[in-house]
């Protein structure tokens, strides 16, 4: 992956947004959250409070087929509707990680209301993709990924479980 690095006023920001509408990482006094979506600096500045940041700008086809090969290996197809669930999960992840504290409340009625869906079915379809890459998916992946992380006795990651690890797999992966 190609990153550009610079350190720069919210102003610099906001001219950056303006002109090339890439995704934007800010990591302000060592917090970082993925703006996945272009935003004004200003919205930034009232957030944080902090006048500055250090962006960080990516191509978001790179990062969109990066994480649609990486749940094709972890052996989700992209024709069940819980692909395109947990991929919008995961981008909502990295745009706020505390939307996965309220899962029920927030993450799926945010997804329905993008699908035109229920979150209940959001739930569910997210679920039994998930149940479906552990069937068929590749086991050492799996291990990589979660590790001694989910339950022994379910053998598969709870939704949440399963959004947050891989989100936070690819906000990892953007810093270094």
């Amino acid at each position: 992956m190609n990153f550009q690095t610079q350190t720069v006023t919210m102003q610099e920001i906001e001219q950056l947004l303006k002109q090339g509408g890439q995704p934007v990482i800010f990591f302000v006094n060592g917090d970082s959250s993925a703006l996945l979506q272009p935003t004004l600096a200003t919205n930034i500045q009232a957030t944080t409070g902090y006048e500055a940041a250090t962006a960080i700008t990516n191509d978001n086809k790179s990062y969109e087929m990066m994480l649609s090969n990486y749940l094709h290996q972890l052996g989700i197809p992209a024709h069940i509707k819980g692909y395109e669930y947990i991929k919008k999960a995961i981008e909502l992840a990295m745009q706020n990680a505390s939307i996965l504290r309220s899962i029920t409340k927030e993450l799926y009625p945010d997804i329905a209301k993008c699908y035109g869906t229920t979150p209940s079915r959001v739930e569910r379809a997210i679920r039994h993709a998930i149940e479906t890459a552990w069937n068929r998916g590749s086991i050492e992946l799996q291990d990589d990924l979660f590790g001694t992380t989910i339950s022994n006795m379910k053998g598969k990651p709870t939704n949440g479980e399963f959004i947050a690890m891989i989100a936070e797999k690819f906000r990892l992966q953007t810093v270094a």
